[in-house]
């Protein structure tokens, strides 16, 4: 039986934005195989029909006894079922799959560039060159490698010589817009703004901004008139990680911290505005989840992040940082709370809709030749 493997860091992780695609693959007469770290969430998505497999693969590149206990088992498993398509999400899986597909001429690698991690922005020098070196060969294996924003595109380009007509852009991971259906969002009069933030508890992803912004209203006197909600797991393997005396102090703040629910898009439907101010993304579920509900987004000028927020139309672009503007922005949708409302039509209509779990899995598909 012809067989796909998809690749990516945890099995959650894959089992979601990949939903119809293994609908659509199953159909075509494909066994899938989910390769990633088994994990506590991935039980809410539908994995009956399809057989999962547990790998080690921590995000970090220090793990070198790990990685080679991974590219033994993917080694293992492509001798034994010769997939016709090995797909993988984010760097580190990629590295993953390379290895396991040397001196293999039959599989069809696609390279997902769904985040940079650690191999751009983290790493030592002489580590990025040497990560840098292999996902080049990476590249040249592969039959299409895709992106999710242009700059991770042109990046690759440009610092690993990928060939431009492998390459693909496909501006998100896809929402599912039936699960985040939208939902009227129409502050009451008198009613405070719930700000929240969904991320992975990363400085990284922001949070320094949401913490600063709350200590800026609270400064001014206006935290009265806000409720502040970050939504997020631990990740302890992660170089850029909060540590416990870090959330502690947040919660002493007086923002509210919730670490985990399968249902968040009843987080989404009891707030106002999503406050995302990552420094560097490939397309943010959390924007998309939030615009498909009919919440603005607040966000940073950043790679991934500016491709989803519309300035002044799904919401508001500002600068990494700029706590003063981004405090601007909640007090003009405070003073004109329709904005709120139109802000989130807008981002249902333009990013929701567009951007759907459907139209990404359409785009993927193409890849499948």
């Amino acid at each position: 039986m012809k067989s796909v493997f998809l690749v990516g860091t945890r099995w959650f992780g894959v089992l979601g934005p990949c939903a119809l695609l293994i609908d659509n693959l199953i159909e075509r007469g494909y066994k899938v195989f989910i390769f990633g770290q088994k994990d506590e969430r991935y039980q809410q998505f539908k994995c009956g029909h399809v057989e999962l497999v547990e790998l080690n693969v921590k995000r970090n590149y220090y793990s070198f006894l790990l990685d080679i206990d991974d590219i033994l088992l993917l080694r293992k498993y492509v001798k034994k079922y010769q997939p016709e398509f090995i797909h993988s999400f984010n760097p580190k899986p990629s590295l993953l799959c390379y290895f396991s597909l040397l001196f293999n001429n039959k599989s069809k690698f696609l390279i997902g560039v769904t985040g940079l991690g650690n191999t751009f922005i983290k790493a030592n020098i002489a580590l990025r060159l040497i990560i840098q070196g292999v996902l080049k060969r990476a590249a040249k294996k592969a039959m299409f490698i895709f992106f999710q924003n242009p700059d991770d595109r042109a990046l690759f380009i440009k610092q690993l010589s990928v060939d431009q007509n492998k390459t693909k852009l496909f501006r998100s991971p896809g929402v599912d817009v039936h699960r985040f259906s939208f939902s009227s969002n129409t502050l009451e009069s008198g009613k405070k703004i719930k700000v929240l933030l969904v991320a992975r508890l990363l400085w990284q992803k922001g949070i320094d901004d949401f913490v600063d912004t709350y200590k800026k209203l609270e400064a001014l006197g206006l935290n009265d008139h806000y409720e502040f909600l970050l939504v997020g797991e631990q990740d302890e393997q992660h170089p850029d990680k909060l540590v416990q005396s870090d959330i502690v102090e947040i919660q002493r703040l007086g923002i509210k911290w919730l670490e985990w629910t399968d249902e968040i898009e009843e987080i989404y439907r009891e707030n106002n505005i999503l406050l995302f101010m990552s420094k560097r993304e490939g397309g943010p579920r959390a924007i998309l989840e939030a615009s498909s509900i009919g919440l603005p987004t607040i966000g940073s000028n950043c790679t991934g992040v500016k491709e989803l927020v519309i300035d002044n139309v799904t919401g508001f672009l500002v600068e990494s940082g700029d706590v003063d503007s981004i405090v601007s922005r909640l007090e003009q949708y405070r003073q004109n709370p329709e904005l709120i409302t139109l802000h989130g039509e807008k981002a249902r209509n333009l990013i929701g809709e567009k951007y759907s779990l459907e139209n990404a899995t359409k785009a993927q598909l193409e890849m499948y030749v």
